[in-house]
């Protein structure tokens, strides 16, 4: 068995992290009991244990991140369908209160060609980047569409649009960057989507009628001219 000394950085992250997951499981399982017993009688101990859960979640992410970050894993493309995956995360993932968010998408949408866990990781991680964004009162749009040889995900919200420069520096790691989670959340959503031969852009004019693009290949383009695989489950 080689030591850890032995071992690359990223297997090291991968092994940490596991290891730090497996404890916040324990964590977030003894608040599921705590709110079990303790009923909702008391608002502010439940107000607490939901502050809990919180960080719990958000600390998942940022080490889910970290770990997609320094050592991606290869894609495994499948067909599923986009609409699916897109109603599913934004379920998930609700904003927080007084924050409205709206799907709009097409009928007509063809099927997409990615690895499933890899595609849902970098959508979720821009829709939390979005939730970040935006302010009391703002508004979120999620539109798929069928572009040309492309399905086509646009993210539109309420907020003052990027200057070109903030758009440029928005996917790179700048050397007196301070870290930050909702950054991470960009850097491996780009990294993730460039893996998966996905297209993202970034809006740096209030001319353009979205926030972020994402152009996912559909099933007839293929990739490298192999078979596509097993279904997926999407």
């Amino acid at each position: 068995m080689s030591s850890l000394s032995q071992l690359s950085a990223p297997q090291v992250v991968r092994l940490v992290g596991h290891e730090l997951r497996n404890r916040l499981g324990v964590l977030s399982n003894s608040v599921y009991y705590l709110h079990l017993r303790l009923g909702d009688e008391d608002e502010k101990l439940v107000r607490h244990l939901g502050l809990i859960s919180q960080e719990i979640a958000a600390t998942n992410r940022i080490l889910a991140n970290l770990m997609d970050w320094i050592g991606p894993k290869e894609p495994t493309f499948e067909r599923l369908h986009l609409n699916v995956l897109v109603e599913q995360l934004c379920t998930r993932t609700q904003p927080q209160e007084g924050l409205e968010i709206t799907l709009s998408l097409a009928d007509d949408l063809p099927l997409v060609y990615a690895d499933v866990a890899q595609l849902e990781r970098a959508l979720g991680n821009l829709l939390a980047y979005e939730y970040a964004l935006l302010h009391e009162g703002g508004g979120l749009e999620v539109v798929t569409r069928h572009e040309d040889g492309w399905a086509g995900l646009y993210l539109r919200d309420s907020e003052p649009c990027f200057t070109p420069d903030q758009a440029a520096g928005l996917l790179t790691v700048l050397p007196d960057d301070r870290f930050s989670p909702v950054q991470l959340d960009l850097l491996v959503a780009g990294s993730l989507l460039a893996a998966n031969r996905c297209r993202l852009a970034v809006a740096d004019s209030s001319d353009l009628p979205w926030r972020f693009r994402i152009l996912i290949p559909i099933l007839q383009q293929g990739l490298g001219g192999g078979g596509v695989g097993q279904d997926s489950a999407l």
